[in-house]
């Protein structure tokens, strides 16, 4: 009888966990066609601002001048200072003055468009 005993006590044990686990996936389940659609909303929300940024770019690049306006496009890429350097064949702490000065003509056209 002991025997028996530890035996059944594992699987008893198991058991008890698995059907445990079935209900906190059950209270814890959401149907597919839910997580579906939240998926769906997420990724329009996500192509819309997108889309804003890509048009708000555009606009600031044709605000710009030429050279500000490629300065902006290139940053937009993930340039570097090394990168923006090395492009428009300045010195380091050139370029680091120029993205500068661009942070703030940014700025103040962000300012100016409300």
């Amino acid at each position: 009888m002991r025997n028996a005993r530890r035996t059944i006590e594992p699987f008893a044990a198991g058991t008890t966990r698995s059907r445990d686990d079935e209900k906190f996936r059950a209270s814890h389940a959401r149907p597919r066609a839910e997580e579906a659609t939240e998926h769906l909303d997420e990724f329009e929300a996500l192509a819309t601002t997108a889309a804003a940024v890509d048009g708000l770019l555009e606009r600031l690049v044709r605000d710009l001048s030429d050279q500000d306006g490629k300065l902006l496009q290139f940053l937009a890429l993930g340039a570097s200072l090394d990168d923006v350097a090395a492009k428009f064949d300045i010195t380091y702490s050139t370029a680091g003055v120029r993205v500068h000065r661009l942070k703030d003509k940014i700025k103040q056209l962000l300012e100016r468009y409300g």
